[in-house]
């Protein structure tokens, strides 16, 4: 298979600073990114330690995570999920990795300004 035929396997993350809670965090984002699709799952403890909350449906066969740690810093991550990625694995479908990180800084800063107390960080250089 060329690399033009391998299916793009989307994944990113941002880092956000922000003295508000993980809950209310992710309201913000569910109503300004996320067309009002909720955040939820916190009991789930899907990250063991760390708290955590996710978009309980799969968009576009991703999983969107929102991160809480300590010193008010959050993490948005998507990843593959579902049944597509199950799909692309068990079959072996060569997948070339597509990077969202500034595309989710760039969506989440845009998005927030009217939010000073949230913070986008920008991802370091990854070259």
């Amino acid at each position: 298979m060329t690399t033009q035929n391998k299916i793009p396997n989307f994944w990113g993350g941002c880092e956000l600073k922000s003295s508000l809670t993980l809950e209310a965090l992710a309201e913000i984002l569910s109503r300004e990114i996320f067309s009002g699709a909720k955040f939820g799952g916190k009991e789930k403890s899907i990250h063991e330690e760390i708290p955590a909350v996710f978009i309980e449906s799969s968009f576009l066969g991703m999983l969107v995570v929102l991160e809480g740690y300590s010193d008010n810093w959050f993490v948005l991550s998507i990843k593959p999920y579902g049944k597509f990625n199950r799909f692309l694995s068990v079959n072996e479908v060569e997948t070339e990795r597509v990077d969202l990180d500034m595309y989710l800084y760039y969506l989440l800063k845009q998005s927030l300004l009217n939010y000073s107390e949230i913070l986008v960080i920008e991802p370091k250089n990854q070259e």
